[in-house]
């Protein structure tokens, strides 16, 4: 599924809305009908990553597209900004100082191609985790070093690797918000 730039910045200022309404005690409502497209209203698996100083501060999401891919990024927005257990939550004062990034799900073979990167579902137990290649390699600093991530996802202690399942893997097309001199932020390609 190939999200236009202007599905893009939609989904973008959905994720960004949806985390400061939470921060003043509100809740978003319905987005303007005009706004969703057809690939918007599709079933579809989000994460949505949160960094600060190029630093990870919360990431979280739906795997399985149980619900339009709007409402999947507005709700993984919410999730990574105010519940991921690693973080603390997101301040106001901190607003400014992030960067989202989104993560679209679709199974592999509705998208296999050279423009497919996998990502994969692993499971130990009644614990559940998905591992996003990309945000392997910033929390790594080496694609093919994940174990300690996989296992820190899992809750799991990095000794206890044994037994986990691969559950499953998906496609990820994944973009973030650049910044501009304004200093608005726009979406763009994850670099």
């Amino acid at each position: 599924m190939e999200i236009s730039a202007r599905e893009k910045s939609i989904l973008m200022g959905l994720a960004r809305e949806a985390i400061h309404l939470t921060l003043s005690g509100s809740e978003p409502g319905t987005p303007p009908a005009r706004l969703i497209t057809a690939r918007l209203r599709k079933e579809s698996g989000a994460f949505v990553s949160i960094y600060k100083n190029r630093m990870l501060r919360g990431s979280m999401g739906l795997v399985l597209p149980l619900v339009p891919l709007w409402r999947a990024v507005r709700e993984s927005a919410v999730y990574a900004a105010f519940r991921d257990p690693r973080f603390s939550p997101i301040t106001a004062d901190e607003m400014d100082d992030l960067t989202l990034e989104i993560a679209v799900l679709t199974s592999c073979g509705s998208a296999e191609g050279p423009s497919c990167v996998h990502g994969t579902v692993y499971r130990k137990d009644f614990r559940q985790a998905a591992l996003l290649p990309h945000c392997a390699e910033v929390q790594e600093g080496k694609a093919g070093c994940t174990a300690a991530y996989r296992t820190g996802t899992l809750g799991l202690d990095p000794r206890e690797w044994d037994g986990v399942d691969v559950k499953d893997t998906f496609c990820v097309e994944v973009f973030r918000e650049e910044r501009v001199r304004s200093g608005r932020r726009m979406p763009g390609k994850r670099r």
